[in-house]
């Protein structure tokens, strides 16, 4: 059994059949880039859920931006405006990335969400294991 952790509460999402809507590591990867090659990202994920890559799962809901807020890293001020025009601009953008506590992806995203007033942000979450 899995529980959604982290920042925004315990509930994962839900389809409306009740289903809980899963995805995995490449899903997260393709839709935010986050990964990219960069193994140290998925270090970090394995980490944390204490399992391999390919074990991980995520669920996709939104999650409240001014929790997030304190622990932000630094961000660039360019990068926050452009993702605060799309957000403005009803473009897409690609969801954030939650893992535990920790946000190893989507600062920039979720700063911009702050500026323009938005109280939630896309974002995956990582499932992790029941201890």
């Amino acid at each position: 059994m899995c529980a959604a952790a982290g920042i925004g509460g315990a509930a994962a999402a839900v389809r409306e059949d009740g289903a809980r809507e899963l995805v995995d590591v490449r899903t997260v990867a393709s839709e935010t880039g986050f990964f990219g090659g960069n193994q140290d990202a998925v270090t970090v994920l394995e980490a944390i859920a204490g399992q391999p890559a390919e074990l991980l799962r995520f669920v996709r809901r939104p999650i409240p931006v001014e929790p997030l807020l304190p622990a932000l890293l630094d961000t660039n001020p360019e990068q926050v405006s452009r993702f605060a025009v799309r957000y403005s601009s009803g473009l897409p953008v690609p969801p954030v990335v939650l893992a535990g506590q920790l946000l190893p992806d989507g600062n920039h995203r979720v700063r911009a969400a702050a500026r323009i007033g938005r109280r939630h942000v896309d974002a995956f979450v990582l499932l992790l294991p029941a201890r």
